[in-house]
């Protein structure tokens, strides 16, 4: 048992993560969901996929994508739960397979799986796997746009530029112009670390644009009939600016927004993110350190996370697309860094496992504060999560991976535990 096979291990801590997705999917919509819902019915029962209506008034608030994937789902198997959000979501779920190759392309394989694990299993992914709204479609458009540009960059070929303007539309498609930001400033800061300025007027970016703009055009197309040259309007100024200016919606004038939501985001890996982000930017002011990568992920989300701060218009989920290359670079701090030192290795353990306790702890407090303690779910829960952590911490084979697998595995039940028998009632 004190040899028990790695992989076997992370199948049993992967799988009350996965559960808790699939639990999540039936949970019913609330809020902005239950909007989406509300347009994707009418959707399904006229037959006009192009014409977004809620009571029969046309809606010019969101582009067609996420529209077009809960109502395959609705089309195919009814109007419930499950099925609105089976398609956004198996479609976000491309958003970490992207951000895997992104990070093997730019770092290691170990970078990028790492990079898919933090993102997999951060507190702001189970909550918007279950909560869907466009920015769970949107992260998958923005993260194929950079991997494909960082494809590009590295390799020159046509493809990828196709493929990354492709992403940069299908991100556009789920939320307007803002799917456009951190694909622009990843490009602008790569070619600003290069010193290639003569790159950034190159022709062939237009090309780009146009091919981003094709994606886009059955929103293009619903906006002009419905409301004439107002809706284009809207969907390229209005929609965006109104939200930063509160014009539209929002009055929060809170700076410190994104900070404490970038800390319960990425909870359990936050002791990971900060001194990583802390640290990786700090390098970006030293002389001989590779900067080029860091810079193309994190310069225009540190931009983006600027101006959404100062936004009168602020909720967590604008921040949904700053996690993965966040995540990125975090995880190739772990591995380039604190891998290689024992002594940083051996303070990440330390704060990763209190991290585990915390939210052990919180597991406990819920189940009691529910008035479950006797109830056979989280019975079960706790029981497998003990035998899971006993045979994680006595196994000799797992070096280095220990703290990762419990903060996977309390996640994962915590979630679980949360969407099967909390938030449904």
């Amino acid at each position: 048992m004190s040899k028990v096979n790695p992989k076997i291990l992370w199948i049993l801590v992967l799988i009350p993560v996965i559960l808790a997705w699939i639990a999540g999917l039936f949970i019913d919509v609330t809020g902005d969901s239950g909007l989406y819902s509300a347009i994707v019915r009418q959707m399904v029962d006229s037959g006009d996929w192009f014409n977004l209506n809620y009571a029969g008034i046309p809606y010019k608030q969101k582009p067609h994508l996420f529209f077009w994937l809960a109502a395959m789902g609705v089309h195919l198997f009814g109007n419930y739960n499950f099925a609105f959000k089976l398609f956004p979501f198996i479609y976000g779920l491309g958003g970490i397979y992207f951000t895997y190759r992104l990070g093997k392309l730019l770092f290691s394989e170990q970078a990028g799986r790492l990079a898919a694990l933090f993102v997999a299993t951060s507190q702001i992914y189970f909550l918007y796997f279950f909560d869907l709204h466009t920015d769970t479609v949107l992260q998958t458009g923005v993260m194929l746009a950079l991997w494909q540009l960082a494809e590009y960059l590295k390799n020159a070929k046509w493809f990828n530029f196709c493929m990354a303007f492709s992403g940069v539309g299908l991100a556009m498609l789920s939320k307007g112009p803002f799917g456009a930001v951190l694909p622009f400033f990843a490009m602008l800061f790569y070619q600003l670390a290069n010193k290639d300025y003569k790159q950034l007027f190159h022709p062939k970016w237009l090309l780009g644009i146009l091919i981003s703009l094709s994606v886009i055009l059955p929103t293009l197309y619903h906006l002009y009939k419905s409301f004439g040259k107002e809706g284009i309007k809207f969907f390229f100024i209005e929609n965006n600016v109104g939200r930063i200016t509160g014009s539209l919606t929002g009055t929060n004038n809170d700076f410190t927004f994104y900070i404490h939501t970038l800390l319960w985001t990425f909870i359990p890996w936050t002791p990971i993110v900060v001194p990583a982000l802390f640290l990786t930017v700090k390098s970006w002011f030293q002389k001989n350190t590779e900067k080029v990568w860091s810079l193309y992920l994190l310069g225009g989300t540190l931009i983006l996370t600027a101006v959404l701060s100062w936004s009168k218009g602020k909720a967590p989920n604008y921040f949904l697309i700053s996690i993965a290359p966040i995540a990125l670079v975090s995880a190739w701090w772990v591995v380039s860094s604190v891998m290689n030192s024992e002594d940083k290795l051996n303070r990440i353990k330390r704060s990763q496992t209190i991290m585990a306790g915390f939210q052990g702890i919180s597991f406990l407090a819920t189940v009691i504060i529910h008035s479950a303690i006797n109830s056979i779910v989280p019975l079960f829960l706790i029981v497998f999560s003990v035998l899971i952590s006993l045979l994680v911490i006595i196994n000799k084979n797992l070096k280095s991976q220990k703290f990762l697998l419990l903060n996977v595995l309390i996640a994962g039940i915590f979630n679980l535990y949360i969407n099967v028998s909390v938030i449904p009632e």
